[in-house]
This record gives C-alpha cells, sequence and structure tokens, in this order.
C-alpha cells in the first residue's frame, strides 16, 4: 500500500509539483535503461527544478525509482523489463501509453514537457515556451541544420518532427485525442511517432499550433 500510495500519478499530485503555473515535465524509463534516468534526474536537480517526475514502465524500475528518491511513478504497463527494439511489437506498444499519459496531463488542466529519458534537460524550458503562447504544441525535428540565425524557432516543416522532446498546452487536446484514437486502432503496429506527424501536419480541426 506504501509503495502505491508513494507511486500514484493523480491530479493533485501534479498540481501541487506544478506551482501557479501548472507546468510539470514528464519522462519514463524501464529497469534496462535505469542509468539513463539516474543522469536525467541529475540534471534536473542541478538546476533547481522540482516540478518533475520520472515514470516507470515496470515494477522493477518503480522500486529502484523510489530507493533511490527520484520522485516518480507508476506508468502500470505490462512492458518487458529488457531493451525493446526499435520497431517491435513492445517498442510500439509504448506510444498509447505515453499519448494516454499526455491526454491526462492536459485534461487536469496542466501544461507539459514530455521527454524521452536521453533527451535531457538542459535549462528550465517553460521560459522559452512561454515566448510562444499561441502554440498549443512545440516540439523538435530530425532536420538536421539550422533554419535560423538565432534561438527562435526553426521554419522549416518539412522535416520529421522528433518526439523525443515535446511541449503541449490543454488548447492541444484535440491533436492529442486524435493521436490516442490512432494509436490504440493498432496498439502494437502503429508507431507514436509516426502518428503524431501525419496528423500534426495535416492540422486537426480546434487544433491551433
Amino acid at each position: 500500500m506504501k509503495l502505491a500510495v508513494r507511486s500514484k500519478l493523480d491530479q493533485a499530485r501534479l498540481l501541487s509539483i506544478g506551482g501557479p503555473k501548472r507546468q510539470v515535465i514528464l519522462t519514463f524509463v524501464n529497469k534496462a535503461r535505469l542509468d539513463f534516468a539516474a543522469t536525467w534526474a541529475a540534471y534536473m536537480r542541478r538546476l533547481g527544478l522540482t516540478n518533475w517526475m520520472v515514470g516507470a514502465t515496470d515494477a522493477t524500475a518503480l522500486r529502484a525509482l523510489l530507493e533511490t528518491g527520484v520522485p516518480c511513478f507508476d506508468l502500470h504497463t505490462s512492458l518487458p523489463e529488457g531493451e525493446w527494439a526499435w520497431g517491435s511489437a513492445n517498442f510500439h506498444s509504448l506510444g498509447p501509453t505515453k499519448v494516454k499519459l499526455v491526454e491526462q496531463v492536459l485534461r487536469w488542466g496542466l501544461e507539459l514537457v514530455l521527454t524521452d529519458v536521453d533527451a535531457l534537460v538542459l535549462r528550465e524550458p517553460f521560459e522559452y515556451m512561454d515566448r510562444y503562447p499561441g502554440a498549443s504544441f512545440l516540439t523538435t525535428s530530425d532536420h538536421l541544420s539550422n533554419t535560423t540565425a538565432d534561438d527562435g524557432l526553426e521554419v522549416r516543416a518539412d522535416s520529421a518532427y522528433n518526439i523525443g522532446y515535446l511541449f503541449f498546452r490543454p488548447s492541444a487536446l484535440p491533436l492529442v485525442d486524435a493521436w490516442l484514437a490512432k494509436v490504440l486502432s493498432d496498439p502494437t503496429g502503429s508507431w507514436d511517432q509516426g502518428v503524431f506527424n501525419d496528423l500534426a501536419k495535416s492540422g486537426i480541426e480546434g487544433a491551433a499550433y
């Protein structure tokens, strides 16, 4: 029971760390990549941030995070503890879990930065996101060269969006709802990043981005 309470993810817990601006930073990890999570958490602490948590995809990872004092929550998956080969059914089946997490956080009224566990946060991210109050989401891309001479947004939309680092506001819910429905329609075959690219670039009614 104590383990369940300490690892529960709910609206009250997120609001308590999100502060007045309701802004949280989340990532996720399994047993095989716990060293990545330790590094990710170390960078968050070095920045003095407290509005973050790490989701665990298996019981061993969850217990390790709790034992080392990393703020964490249980993602309640049945994924294996070992590596998930790129393109495998296990790799794809993480997609619905990730998108459900995004959808729930937005429905609770928070802004979210979600990163892969190997995508380190090198500075407080929301100060940058606040420059673009009309954006429902911001993300990185696979474009391999700069298209601007400053730290503004890149202007090339033809390269693939790489969702290892994502920012969402609740106004993105129409897009996220469509994203979730699509990955749930083929939970072990659809690729969440590919589906996100298709939907975001085609445009979803009601979503400004």
